[in-house]
Parts: structure tokens; C-alpha cells; sequence
């Protein structure tokens, strides 16, 4: 009884040093380590009942998921006529697009045309001005510029106020309007102002015209009541 007790005892240390020599060689081989021990003691922990139901469960939950996501719908085919169609509506539009990029040409084009009218209309005005200053320029010299001119300007301050005027309104009778204002411009103050009064008195058109022409030459001198 003792012999076999003693068999039994060095086969049970000799498998146990197999074990540890086993073990031993997995440490250190690099099979094992304590992340894959912790593996296995995880997967021995779930029975295999336990692991049918978990993995039937997340199979679900998977299935739910994807069945819950929009999925794209697939090409449909174009028919011929529908194909057709497209090509027509495309070609109006681009008709459309065409004719609308005209027109806004066009009317550009108008309106450049209207602006440069207008243009050569206001140089024609503006040189049409010119011209008339020009000449009227040139016959306010010829009228200022006389010697005869002078000798009348100093008659007509010479003369009461009433009848310088008088004289002046017979030169207007003439047409000569610039003439009359060529000597109103040249009178002294005083004198032009009296002369102006009879003139407001006779007729207010006439002074405020007088006035405005005088106004022209680049004089405003304004009767006093």
C-alpha cells in the first residue's frame, strides 16, 4: 500500500512539473501573457448557452440597424421618349438663355446709342453758346471800343435820370438792346440806379430785362426804390 501511494505520488509531482515546464515555456515563447489569460478565463466564464444568446442578440440588434438605415435607391433607366424630352426641354433652355443674352445686348446697345446721342447733342448746344458768346463778344467791342461810344456815355450821364431814359428806350425801340446795356454797364452806380428807377417806373419788364442783361455782362446792380 505504501509502494502504490508512493507510484502515484511521483507520477502527480512529475505531471505537475510537465504543467509548470508547460506554462513556463508559454511565458516565456511569447503565447501567453496576462492580457490572454484574462481572454481565457473570460471566455471559460460564458458558458456556451450564454454565448449563443449574446451573439443571437447583437445579430438582431445588427439586423435592426441596418433595416432602420435609408438605403439609396437604385438608377431607374431612362425611357426613349423620356430621354427625348430632356433633350427638348435643354434645348429651350438654352434658346431661352440665348435669346435673353440678346435682348440684354441689344438694349445695351440702345442705350449706348441714346447716351451718345445725347452726347452730340449737348456738344451741338454747347458750341452753338459758344458761338454766340463769341459773337456777341466781338460786337460789345466794336461798340464799346468807339470813341463815339464814350462821347454818348457822357452825354446820357449828363443828362436827368428821366430823360436818359428816355433816350435809352428810343434805342430799344430800335432794337438796339445791347447797345443799352453796353451803356448801363458803363454808367457809374449812382447814375445807372436813378436811370433804372424811371425805368421801373414805365415799365417793370423792361427793367427786370435790362436788369438780367446786365446781370450777363457780369454787373448786378439792383435799382433802388
Amino acid at each position: 500500500m505504501n509502494k502504490l501511494f508512493k507510484v502515484i505520488s511521483v507520477i502527480a509531482i512529475l505531471n505537475l512539473l510537465g504543467i509548470l515546464g508547460f506554462a513556463g515555456w508559454m511565458f516565456s515563447s511569447g503565447r501567453v501573457d496576462p492580457g490572454r489569460m484574462m481572454e481565457v478565463q473570460s471566455l471559460f466564464g460564458e458558458t456556451i448557452m450564454q454565448r449563443d444568446m449574446r451573439v443571437a442578440a447583437e445579430e438582431k440588434e445588427a439586423a435592426e440597424l441596418l433595416a432602420n438605415t435609408e438605403k439609396p435607391l437604385p438608377p431607374t433607366a431612362l425611357t426613349t421618349d423620356e430621354r427625348n424630352h430632356i433633350r427638348v426641354e435643354m434645348t429651350q433652355v438654352d434658346r431661352q438663355r440665348k435669346a435673353r443674352t440678346e435682348r440684354e445686348i441689344e438694349n445695351l446697345k440702345a442705350s449706348l446709342v441714346r447716351q451718345q446721342r445725347m452726347i452730340d447733342e449737348d456738344r451741338v448746344k454747347l458750341q452753338a453758346e459758344q458761338d454766340a458768346f463769341d459773337a456777341m463778344r466781338a460786337r460789345l467791342e466794336v461798340i464799346e471800343g468807339a470813341d463815339q461810344f464814350a462821347k454818348a456815355l457822357s452825354v446820357l450821364e449828363g443828362l436827368k435820370p428821366k430823360d436818359a431814359k428816355a433816350s435809352l428806350q428810343v434805342l430799344l425801340d430800335d432794337g438796339k438792346h445791347e447797345q443799352v446795356v453796353s451803356y448801363l454797364s458803363k454808367m457809374d452806380d449812382r447814375i445807372r440806379i436813378k436811370i433804372f428807377t424811371e425805368f421801373i417806373k414805365s415799365d417793370n419788364q423792361l427793367a427786370a430785362q435790362l436788369l438780367e442783361s446786365l446781370r450777363t455782362r457780369g454787373l448786378g446792380a439792383a435799382p433802388n426804390g
